[in-house]
């Protein structure tokens, strides 16, 4: 029986990813062991590394449920998703996961709405600062056809690796959302906190479904809404950056049908304005 063994990033947003690149072994090998780096828990989750570790092996469980993997919680050698790419010559894919991702009998009951997703990463505070009267503009705009449902964090919780990065870095624009989009066109699905307070899989899925059923998902900067949201729905996602993740490069010089992604602001303001009319 031939195998392969790799640990990887315990991350909720590039398990997407690099399930995307492992599927592609399906017929080459007859099974993967795969397990989640535990040494980067423990380095970015501090005092509350026993409860993500639990969580993130539930989600492992999830994501990697079929006959082509083992996942397990024994240590292999760490593999990126970009280390994969470039040793073994896979291809960067854009998959929909709703089957893995989405609650199999969560309700939301709202229909005709965009979502906008409140935490940006590795946009500078500065520079959102001279583009916030601008993107308000055109997301107030887009209010007019579309209900504006806000999903993620109201505050972010400065864990090890967010602290790293500093609050310049990584923040929520929740107050700003609500305090420029018209009350009667948000729908309001955010969660206090999130950073040092554990995920669930069962709130990962629902937001998923969240996502899915939109007409499309607006976020600034990748992360783990980006990652989730390119996997069940389509997505406008302005980048400023041409590598902040092991899966930053995964979207330049290429076409994913699914999705518009642009390191020109003005570009991303105008398709949002496109989508309003």
């Amino acid at each position: 029986m031939s195998s392969f063994s790799l640990s990887v990033g315990p991350a909720v947003g590039e398990t997407v990813y690099i399930k995307s690149l492992l599927d592609q072994w399906k017929g080459v090998f007859d099974v993967i062991n795969i397990s989640f780096y535990k040494p980067f828990v423990i380095q970015y989750r501090g005092t509350h590394a026993q409860q993500y570790w639990k969580f993130i092996n539930e989600y492992g469980k999830l994501f990697f449920s079929d006959p082509l993997y083992n996942f397990v919680e024994q240590q292999y050698q760490f593999m990126f998703a970009e280390d994969i790419i470039s040793k073994y010559k896979l291809q960067p894919l854009v998959r929909n996961y709703t089957n893995i991702l989405c609650h199999p009998t969560y309700k939301h009951g709202f229909t005709d709405y965009v979502v906008l997703t409140t935490k940006l990463r590795l946009i500078p505070r500065s520079f959102y600062n001279q583009i916030k009267d601008k993107l308000f503009g055109a997301i107030k705009n887009l209010s007019k056809k579309y209900k504006i449902m806000i999903v993620g964090e109201r505050e972010i919780e400065y864990n090890e690796e967010y602290a790293a990065h500093g609050t310049d870095q990584i923040y929520s624009i929740y107050k700003d959302i609500i305090s420029n989009i018209p009350k009667e066109k948000i729908i309001d699905m955010t969660i206090p906190g999130m950073g040092i307070t554990v995920p669930s899989v069962e709130q990962i899925q629902k937001d998923c479904n969240l996502f899915r059923d939109s007409k499309f998902t607006i976020v600034l900067g990748f992360g783990g809404h980006f990652c989730l949201s390119s996997a069940t729905s389509n997505v406008m996602c302005f980048n400023m950056l041409n590598c902040i993740s092991s899966i930053g490069n995964w979207f330049d010089d290429t076409i994913h049908p699914t999705l518009f992604i642009t390191k020109v602001f003005d570009d991303f303001i105008s398709e949002i304005n496109k989508r309003a009319i």
